[in-house]
């Protein structure tokens, strides 16, 4: 029956790896929940919003639903974490990192975010929050974190580019 849950999370799935996004979040939406395959359906969510068409507030609203439904579920806290991450957010992102290893969900990426949480800078950061911004234009903490991702590109590229002042003078 494709009306049925289920028939809409198989649809959505399917349009989904067909590249079909908005289909897929039309499908997946008719998926409750709090029913079979709920919370997959809103994972597929999840991911699609956020890395298919790069909404990504949109996305964290999906990944907040299933966090109240399953509070230690590892792939919206692995969304949620990526998000966190690459906006800069350090008080959730180090949260959602330390409720991903409670639950037996983090990944070695967890630890560097960690590490590094006062320098987080990523080699694809400024394109990724770039395509976030394109779709999310209001947001100012998108359009920060694209701000702040260029400035951080900026001054890696200033670090590993050779200047006249590196030049060897006594040759």
């Amino acid at each position: 029956d494709p009306q049925s849950a289920m028939g809409w999370f198989w649809q959505g799935k399917s349009q989904q790896r067909q590249l079909q996004f908005q289909d897929s979040i039309e499908s997946l939406t008719h998926v409750p929940l709090n029913g079979p395959r709920g919370i997959d359906a809103a994972n597929l969510r999840v991911e699609i919003l956020l890395h298919g068409l790069h909404r990504p507030l949109q996305s964290l609203r999906v990944a907040d639903e299933v966090l109240k439904v399953e509070p230690g579920n590892v792939d919206a806290l692995r969304h949620r974490i990526y998000l966190f991450a690459m906006t800069m957010q350090r008080p959730p992102l180090m949260a959602d990192i330390r409720k991903a290893i409670e639950v037996g969900g983090d990944l070695p990426e967890h630890y560097i975010y960690l590490i590094n949480v006062d320098d987080l800078w990523f080699l694809d950061g400024m394109d990724v929050v770039h395509r976030w911004h394109e779709q999310e234009p209001d947001s100012q903490l998108i359009r920060a974190a694209e701000l702040v991702q260029k400035l951080k590109r900026g001054r890696a590229a200033s670090l590993t580019t050779p200047g006249p002042e590196s030049e060897n003078h006594y040759a």
